[in-house]
């Protein structure tokens, strides 16, 4: 039986710090904070106390004798708390800031489970070194201001050298440490930082790696549960939402790849697989009787189901991309190309409006969403387009094109909408789903093209609008190379 004092964290709580109460410590709440139903957090600046004898980057300190696993843990806790006190920063706002943010649109994380795992490191000499390097990369992520000083001097640390930083770690930690699914979660992250900072190949390259990492722990087989304990359907979920968050991930990194003959390495769910949930913050999960299943939700093929999950949409959305990305792809001596697109036209705007009138819009929420359709818009409509050629060789097609070039001025228009709305309203750019950044320049594109054709002088004011949220989007794109053109 464990000693009363490895149930008690090594400090108050910030609540009794602030109110200047006598703290019992309890975890996961203390006594204090439970009788009166408050928030009990547990801050500290890092998993572990500072070892001043562990040089940062010290590559000789990963070698020989030293390559145990326990000594792993304690070399990149180091310096995972280094980084921290560079960029003043704490491991409680780290997760503040990826939940409030990042994880609204990419919900591979469980609150609950990151907060026990983080709570559980504090009474080890050194928390799991993948522990420490999620964190990390959810530093990375989420950092404000970047691509400028985030330290205590000018010029200390730049959220290039934070990347590199992440990456040379997580290569170290991956050679040496079995393959775990915090590990996977690091790696998407990893990923869609990559890709929102106008990195696509190497974003293509980490989800490569992701994707074994994945499959060599059987994520995509993680979709029930005969245990009856709450938090083991907990980890069932949040395995089920990693291995979706890799399918769907690796599929808006592709929206950009230049070699067109690319094809994702996961295999799309079926029609029949359960959707992900929302793994939604700050909410006690509420266990399902016992011997129910862990997953009650609807299939992917189910679009005009209710009660369906933002994460849920975006598995459906994704589904709806790739559909349109097959048939765009087919031979243009295809006979029932341009029927296939113009049926799936119609499902992709019917799944759109769907969104839109049955789910009360909430700022964020639905944006990967609604970003994704109007991707898909945009590619189905340019095959279309391309596919007729120009001029067009009768009435019919002239008609069709027509309606194609009016689709393509909507989705731009939604766009701008898009941009004027965030940039009204939303104070952080980590908030804008990352296939968001794809649609900007394609719609930016899309009306600089019709400015020319037409001499429209009024779109000018469109085109800044989408220039300005690029900007935004893309704020640390200065340090890497440009996006490829499209």
């Amino acid at each position: 039986m464990a000693s009363p004092d490895k149930e008690r964290a090594p400090q108050v709580c910030s609540t009794c710090k602030a109110r200047k109460k006598g703290c019992d410590k309890r975890l996961p709440n203390c006594g204090y904070c439970a009788k009166r139903d408050l928030v009990c957090k547990y801050d500290t600046t890092g998993f572990a106390k500072e070892d001043s004898s562990t040089p940062l980057s010290s590559m000789s300190a990963w070698s020989g004798e030293h390559s145990s696993e326990c000594n792993v843990d304690r070399i990149v806790d180091f310096q995972v708390n280094f980084v921290l006190r560079s960029v003043s920063t704490t491991v409680h706002e780290v997760c503040e800031r990826y939940f409030d943010g990042v994880h609204k649109w990419l919900p591979v994380l469980s609150d609950t489970l990151l907060r026990e795992a983080i709570a559980r490191a504090q009474f080890a000499p050194s928390p799991p070194a993948d522990l420490s390097l999620l964190i990390l990369t959810m530093c990375l992520i989420t950092i404000p201001e970047p691509a400028v000083s985030l330290g205590h001097t000018p010029g200390q640390v730049t959220t290039e050298a934070l990347y590199m930083t992440v990456k040379m770690l997580f290569g170290q930690v991956q050679a040496i440490v079995p393959t775990s699914i915090r590990m996977v979660q690091a790696s998407i992250i990893i990923s869609a930082f990559e890709y929102a900072c106008g990195r696509p190949d190497a974003a293509y390259i980490s989800m490569g790696t992701c994707v074994k990492m994945a499959d060599s722990i059987g994520l995509d087989k993680c979709n029930d549960t005969s245990d009856n304990d709450p938090m083991s359907k907990l980890k069932a979920i949040e395995a089920w939402n990693v291995w979706w968050g890799v399918v769907i991930l690796e599929r808006i990194v592709l929206f950009e790849a230049l070699d067109r003959s690319r094809q994702p390495s996961t295999e799309y769910p079926g029609p029949n697989a359960y959707l992900p949930l929302d793994l939604t913050p700050r909410q006690p999960f509420q266990p399902k009787p016992p011997n129910a299943k862990t997953f009650d939700t609807p299939t992917l093929s189910n679009i005009n189901a209710t009660h369906i999950s933002t994460f849920g949409r975006q598995a459906q959305a994704i589904y709806l991309h790739n559909e349109v990305t097959r048939a765009a792809g087919l031979p243009d001596s295809n006979e029932s190309k341009l029927q296939e697109l113009k049926c799936l036209d119609d499902t992709v705007q019917s799944f759109l409006t769907h969104m839109m009138e049955v789910h009360t819009w909430e700022q964020v929420t639905y944006c990967g969403v609604v970003a994704s359709s109007i991707r898909s818009l945009f590619l189905l409509h340019q095959s279309i387009l391309a596919l007729i050629g120009s001029p067009p060789t009768d009435h019919a097609q002239e008609h069709i094109a027509q309606s194609s070039r009016l689709a393509l001025d909507t989705a731009s228009k939604m766009m701008v909408d898009v941009s004027r709305s965030h940039r009204e309203n939303l104070v952080n750019a980590d908030l804008l789903p990352i296939c968001c950044t794809y649609n900007l320049r394609v719609a930016r594109k899309h009306i600089e093209g019709r400015s020319n054709h037409t001499g429209r002088e009024d779109l000018a004011d469109d085109i800044s609008a989408l220039l300005a949220q690029e900007k935004v989007s893309h704020a640390v794109q200065s340090i890497y190379e440009p996006p490829p053109s499209l």
